[in-house]
């Protein structure tokens, strides 16, 4: 802009249409350079987080919960403590771990041999390696701090392993009837789950605009779901 305006005041009148013309165009060009620019870094830096989310993610309990889970291993159970006759017993959710699955496993024998030690897993340890993690996703991607296609290259089996799994869809049953308000527990991993499947069918197998899906997608969860 400033050396449109240069151009304005020191050349030629004859020339003043052509030069704001130029100047203008080469403005243009500039803008676009700079957000080309900035969406590369943005790019960058999304492919940046996700690299580090994901290493943080697999770590070693989190794999011996998900081939467990994978392998149908793990079976809900819920045990109550009984604090005496005069407060309401509360339960305590757990996952118990199959011993007989897990020796099929092709694994290292001290490792087999720890995860049948352990015997289960606490609700809150799949809360706090598995589902928490998963209802991140949801709310970073909600938040375009990650995109889709991101999601889904990274994190679309494990997110069906999830929401497929009977113990876990127990346990997320079990968790909302516990809660007054509980119907929006865990919802996150119900909706990226969706929202994958919707990507997949149309925009990965039918070759679907994948600006078109999203313009699609936004109004069915915003309008249609309202």
């Amino acid at each position: 802009m400033i050396a449109g305006i240069i151009g304005y005041l020191y050349v030629p009148n004859k020339d003043h249409e052509l030069w704001i013309f130029i100047t203008a165009s080469a403005t243009v060009f500039l803008w676009l350079v700079a957000f080309a620019e900035l969406g590369g870094v943005n790019k960058t830096t999304k492919a940046d987080f996700v690299k580090r989310f994901t290493d943080g993610f697999f770590n070693e309990t989190t794999r011996d919960i998900l081939i467990l889970l994978d392998y149908n291993a793990l079976s809900f159970r819920n045990s109550s403590i009984d604090y005496g006759e005069d407060v309401d017993p509360k339960p305590f959710p757990y996952f118990f771990i199959d011993e007989e699955i897990v020796k099929q496993l092709k694994m290292d024998p001290q490792k087999q041999k720890t995860i049948m030690d352990k015997k289960f897993y606490s609700g809150y340890e799949i809360d706090d390696y598995i589902l928490g993690p998963m209802e991140s996703i949801a709310y970073f991607e909600k938040g375009q701090l990650l995109n889709i296609e991101q999601v889904y290259n990274e994190f679309d089996f494990y997110i069906g392993l999830l929401h497929d799994n009977s113990a876990i869809q127990e346990y997320i049953k079990q968790q909302r009837d516990n809660e007054k308000d509980g119907s929006n527990i865990f919802d996150g991993l119900t909706y990226i789950r969706e929202k994958c499947d919707s990507y997949e069918k149309n925009v990965i197998k039918n070759n679907k605009s994948l600006l078109i899906w999203e313009i699609k997608w936004w109004l069915s969860e915003h309008l249609l779901k309202n």
